[in-house]
């Protein structure tokens, strides 16, 4: 399987994991990751399902502890710690689904958001956050069940941003949405974000949208990197599609059955309590 060079972009990284192990219980799932995110830079992991990415993104925002290998958030070890001490570090998540409080305002989730955020300062970063998104100044009174898909997850990534997080994890973003408003929140807001300074770390479904946005792409294959490359030449390959995703049947070994259920375990289950979190709590 070709490959490219390991090293996205130097300097001032964020995030990165070194020779990370991972499974359930003493099971491995994921076999020896290294990836770094750097500040203002977009990487992604793509991958067919099975591949480990739901189990690699439990590693990092402490719901799994890494079998072997280390974590290291702004350069400092964290491998193995809580979700809140993460959040603390400056570690924010967004995961797949139930990353919002539906029954509460826009505004209360903004403000769920800022539980680490000293009282006085709570307005001030919301009034940043809706800078940023101002698509939900005029929602701020609606119920975040009334929202649209798209809605929702500008609504759950600004509940993240409140604690101004250095890293944020983005577990498929676009799921479940229209192709128009997939494209609007990876173009318009999620390379906004990186320019703006935040290191983002994007697990995505739409490999190919993904990619376009991203500086530096990791496809991940049996639980495994197969490929760390900058995306052009990735976009350039016809059978890319075929070769790393499982676009269709080809001689390569499939991933593993115990891999695929675990991910598939892994997607369907949602947990507003890790929204914003960087993990459980």
């Amino acid at each position: 399987m070709r490959t490219w060079p390991a090293e996205p972009l130097g300097g001032d990284e964020c995030l990165a994991t070194h020779d990370v192990t991972v499974g359930y219980g003493a099971v491995p799932i994921v076999h020896g990751v290294s990836l770094t995110v750097s500040r203002g830079a977009v990487v992604s992991v793509i991958g067919p399902n099975g591949a480990g990415k739901s189990t690699l993104l439990k590693a990092l925002t402490g719901r799994l502890k890494p079998l072997s290998g280390r974590v290291l958030l702004d350069g400092a070890d964290v491998t193995g710690a809580p979700g809140n001490e993460l959040a603390r570090a400056g570690l924010g998540y967004v995961p797949q689904a139930s990353d919002v409080f539906p029954p509460l305002t826009v505004q209360d989730n903004l403000e769920m958001g800022a539980y680490l955020v000293p009282r006085r300062a709570v307005a001030e970063r919301i009034d940043e956050v809706l800078e940023g998104l101002p698509i939900l100044k005029p929602m701020l009174k609606r119920h975040a069940k009334t929202l649209s898909g798209g809605e929702r997850k500008l609504l759950a990534i600004g509940r993240c941003l409140v604690l101004r997080p250095k890293v944020l994890i983005l577990d498929e973003p676009t799921a479940n949405l229209a192709p128009a408003t997939a494209q609007m929140i990876l173009r318009d807001y999620v390379v906004s974000l990186a320019r703006s300074g935040t290191a983002v770390l994007l697990v995505e479904q739409r490999a190919r949208d993904a990619m376009e946005i991203s500086d530096w792409c990791h496809v991940m294959v049996a639980g495994r990197v197969a490929v760390s490359s900058a995306p052009e030449p990735l976009l350039a390959e016809q059978d890319f599609g075929a070769l790393y995703l499982g676009a269709r049947p080809s001689t390569r070994k499939p991933a593993d059955t115990e891999a695929a259920d675990s991910e598939a375990w892994d997607s369907d289950r949602g947990d507003s309590r890790y929204a914003g979190t960087g993990g459980n709590e």
